[in-house]
């Protein structure tokens, strides 16, 4: 039997919609390294004269930033030349 999920018999216990303290330690992370950090990062990047080290940094950072896209890679058999055929494209772009 047992209790109805989200129920529980603790009455001083969290209240409903309030974060647990792992989310409110999460969203602390967040806010210095969307601040705090990143002013870091701009005046530590700001400081580098040598051109290769920057783009060397930058470029490792970046990677955090914005991902890679996942690349793939198509293997095919074919015999014969492939033909592409827009229909209605005239519909879906018209003139302005």
């Amino acid at each position: 039997m047992g209790l109805h999920r989200g129920r529980t018999n603790n009455k001083e216990g969290r209240p409903i919609g309030s974060k647990n303290k792992k989310t409110k330690e999460w969203e602390q992370l967040g806010e210095f390294i969307t601040n705090e950090g990143a002013k870091r990062v701009i005046k530590y990047l700001q400081n580098i004269k040598d051109d290769k080290e920057f783009f060397d940094k930058y470029t490792l950072l970046i990677n955090y930033f914005k991902p890679k896209m996942q690349s793939t890679q198509l293997d095919a058999n074919v015999k014969k030349p492939t033909i592409i055929e827009f229909k209605n494209v005239s519909k879906q772009f018209p003139d302005k």
